[in-house]
């Protein structure tokens, strides 16, 4: 039996933390035992993946600053819900993040998916869409801004202890 996995879901502007325990003997089982949990809980359309990710120069910084970590999933999906709410429209979402890379390397980024439709105030579906440029541009600067807004307590890694110093 492996530890169970939080998975974080927003719904109506509300973080729902789900765990998902399964006894696996591959990643195939674990995998199969998720999308069971995620079908029974989201609405049944399509959704759109996107991956957030981090200039590689935080990397380190995020690797140093774990608890930093937790807020990527409201950043993430915040910059999604900020453009539905302009459109009045409340849409679904689910993320999970990642600290590693393919090649084995610390990588923090999130993997969020989003339905395609949102309802409006008068709970209707509407088709919801964005600029990715846009959406990339928030993002980033949600990632500095979090990293600015807690400078004064993170824990920095040796080579970016001097002043004036960068990687």
């Amino acid at each position: 039996m492996v530890a169970p996995t939080l998975i974080v879901l927003m719904r109506n502007g509300y973080v729902i933390p789900v765990r998902v325990s399964c006894a696996r003997h591959c990643g195939q089982k674990a995998t199969e035992c998720w999308i069971t949990v995620i079908n029974s809980i989201l609405p049944d359309c399509k959704y759109r993946h996107i991956t957030f990710t981090m200039p590689k120069e935080f990397w380190i910084i995020f690797q140093y600053n774990r608890a930093l970590l937790n807020h990527l999933f409201s950043l993430s999906a915040n910059t999604l819900i900020s453009l539905a709410k302009k459109r009045g429209l409340t849409v679904s979402i689910f993320a999970a993040l990642h600290t590693y890379g393919r090649q084995i390397n610390f990588n923090c980024h999130i993997h969020l998916s989003i339905a395609e439709f949102g309802l409006n105030q008068q709970g209707k579906l509407k088709t919801f869409s964005f600029k990715f440029g846009l959406l990339m541009k928030q993002w980033r600067y949600g990632g500095i801004n979090l990293l600015r807004t807690h400078y004064p307590i993170l824990i920095l890694p040796p080579e970016l202890k001097t002043e004036g110093t960068s990687l």
